[in-house]
């Protein structure tokens, strides 16, 4: 169990399969309900939540696979995660295309950006800066990638977060209405893109 401490120290890994525990509470976390809505409508049919989560975790070629996962830990408990792609001309969601609960995130998914897709923290770690160190991470993603931006999207509610990304050096860039899907999603303002042009 996570300790309330700023003295704490942290590691940074990448994830691996085994990490699954965790993951789904600190991606809920940082969509409001939006990832619950995400993973039911990419699941298989009679999948639980956490079948449909497992899934897109374990795939190794997916956009949230673990393969895509950085994790924070302190004293062997996950404390944070960063999962973040390249994007190229465009980002495509195959059906979900289609979804009007997609839509905000589909059309402020930045162009040839490297894209944090969710920076998660623990509240009991939040101030021993691990959402910088993973934006440091995010960073050196893009130029491995040639990529010359990071982009990112956060709900207008997340005030902690957006707060972060403007300290960090993020801009906003652009905003749309979220569309909500009761009782599983249910927004309160605009979903914010974010960018940070690097030097």
């Amino acid at each position: 169990m996570l300790k309330s401490d700023s003295n704490q120290s942290f590691a940074i890994r990448r994830a691996r399969p085994d990490d699954l525990g965790a993951m789904p509470e600190l991606f809920r976390a940082a969509s409001n309900g939006a990832s619950d809505y995400f993973v039911k409508q990419m699941g298989e049919a009679n999948d639980t939540p956490l079948q449909s989560f497992e899934r897109m975790f374990c795939d190794p070629d997916g956009d949230y696979s673990y393969t895509k996962i950085w994790i924070a830990e302190i004293d062997g408990h996950t404390a944070g995660l960063l999962n973040g792609v390249p994007v190229g001309d465009k980002y495509d969601a195959g059906e979900l295309n289609e979804d009007p609960v997609f839509q905000p995130f589909l059309e402020l998914e930045m162009p040839n950006s490297w894209c944090m897709q969710m920076l998660s923290v623990s509240p009991k770690a939040r101030k021993l800066r691990i959402g910088s160190r993973f934006i440091s991470l995010a960073e050196e993603g893009a130029r491995r990638h040639a990529k010359t931006k990071v982009s990112l999207t956060v709900q207008e509610e997340n005030t902690p977060a957006h707060r972060l990304y403007l300290k960090t050096g993020f801009v906003e860039t652009d905003r749309k209405p979220l569309v909500g899907a009761p009782p599983i999603f249910v927004p309160k303002g605009d979903l914010i893109q974010m960018a940070k042009r690097l030097d």
